[in-house]
């Protein structure tokens, strides 16, 4: 507002919340003059989303598994709890990284944790015995410091992973005693990329649902067809 009276057109993309990524990027596609293009790769990507919707649409409430999506970086470095949550205040869909796990055919063990979206920060902090109590089936740890375009392997996630699992109270949950932990680079889960995430997720919790998916395929097919790169990187790993 304080630019516009001088000509200055601004435009906010959040380009982080599920529910508005695509008509973010019709904007983006707009200013550029790449409005066809965009329309073509939201065909390809809304041709994914097809996929995990069909996959876990009739899987019953009660025998959805529970996810709780939680900072690694906060749990890795000072053994803190803060939760990714799948709404807002006012009902509306949360952070990424918190309803990508609905989105993914979860259930969330915490609903009473909302997103006030007025904040800065996407996470809540909760106290140890919280998380304890709801002690989720399946655990979900996102940042942007492990992974990555450049990863060859999974060495970064798995330092992370031990030391969740030896010095947390993630040990004691279901989800630690099962080993459902599962890290996720931010920007392919709960971000632009998110919907390869997802499905990814939704294969970790369904598998039977998902054995003729190589979730690989798709990211292959992300960066050699839409950005004309090589593909490469480790964007996901789990504790099994």
């Amino acid at each position: 507002e304080k630019l516009e009276p001088a000509g200055i057109k601004v435009v906010r993309l959040n380009n982080y919340l599920a529910d508005q990524m695509d008509e973010e990027l019709r904007i983006l596609a707009k200013i550029f003059g790449k409005e066809q293009r965009a329309e073509d790769y939201l065909t390809w990507k809304q041709s994914i989303e097809q996929i995990l919707e069909e996959r876990t649409k009739d899987i019953p409430e009660e025998q959805k598994k529970t996810v709780l999506a939680l900072s690694a970086g906060a749990l890795n470095t000072n053994g803190k709890y803060n939760i990714y949550p799948t709404s807002t205040l006012d009902g509306q869909a949360g952070p990424g990284e918190g309803y990508a796990t609905i989105l993914a055919g979860g259930a969330d063990p915490t609903p009473e944790i909302l997103w006030d979206a007025t904040k800065s920060s996407t996470t809540v902090n909760v106290e140890e015995e919280f998380v304890l109590t709801a002690n989720p089936d399946v655990i979900t740890l996102h940042g942007n410091f492990f992974g990555g375009y450049d990863a060859q392997d999974g060495t970064s996630f798995t330092e992370v992973l031990n030391n969740v699992i030896t010095n947390t109270a993630v040990s004691q949950m279901t989800a630690g005693k099962n080993k459902d932990v599962y890290m996720f680079y931010t920007n392919f889960f709960g971000s632009d990329k998110g919907y390869i995430g997802r499905l990814q997720l939704g294969k970790y919790l369904y598998p039977e649902n998902f054995e003729d998916i190589v979730v690989e395929d798709y990211i292959n097919e992300y960066f050699e067809n839409w950005l004309g790169v090589p593909a490469s990187g480790v964007w996901f790993y789990g504790a099994k």
